[in-house]
């Protein structure tokens, strides 16, 4: 039993153990990469959206080392979408001149140099390398938005226009 004045604290959620090779340059796992040559280490993960904004203020942010090429274990949330969440409903307004003007959509990716391809409603309109940004242009209603990435990781979500 613990005493009645004790506090108790939480596992840091940012803190997480993860297994590098030798030279602690790649991510590998026991499947790919022998056992007795793996370095455990904990690193500091944000989720993608908290990532990409710490790391603008923060210099000293150190991704996480990508995966040794035969490991290949990439499933692990490298995208999220900053904007527009899930089930936002978007009014677009009318420009001074009276066009209909355009949504900015916005996502993070761990590795920003990855090409993502964008669909809406099944449509391919764009793909995005770096700055993962596409202005669109979508009609009133409800629309579903699908990202991937090169490797396959995909996201998707719905978002409605309103006029």
């Amino acid at each position: 039993l613990a005493p009645v004045n004790t506090t108790t604290q939480k596992v840091c959620p940012f803190h997480k153990p993860i297994r590098l090779d030798r030279n602690k340059q790649f991510r590998v796992s026991s499947r790919c990469y022998p056992v007795d040559q793996m370095r455990d280490t904990v690193w500091f993960v944000l989720p993608p959206v908290q990532e990409w904004y710490f790391k603008k203020k923060n210099p000293f942010y150190k991704p996480l080392p990508p995966y040794r090429e035969n490991c290949g274990n990439t499933s692990e949330g490298n995208m999220a979408v900053i904007y527009p969440k899930n089930g936002t409903k978007i009014f677009i307004p009318r420009g001074l001149d009276g066009t209909k003007e355009k949504t900015l959509f916005e996502i993070a990716h761990r590795t920003p140099q990855t090409t993502v391809f964008w669909h809406l409603d099944d449509q391919y309109i764009g793909k995005t390398k770096n700055v993962h940004r596409m202005e669109i242009d979508a009609t009133t209603g409800i629309h579903h938005m699908y990202l991937t990435d090169e490797k396959g990781e995909s996201i998707s979500w719905q978002f409605e226009i309103i006029r």
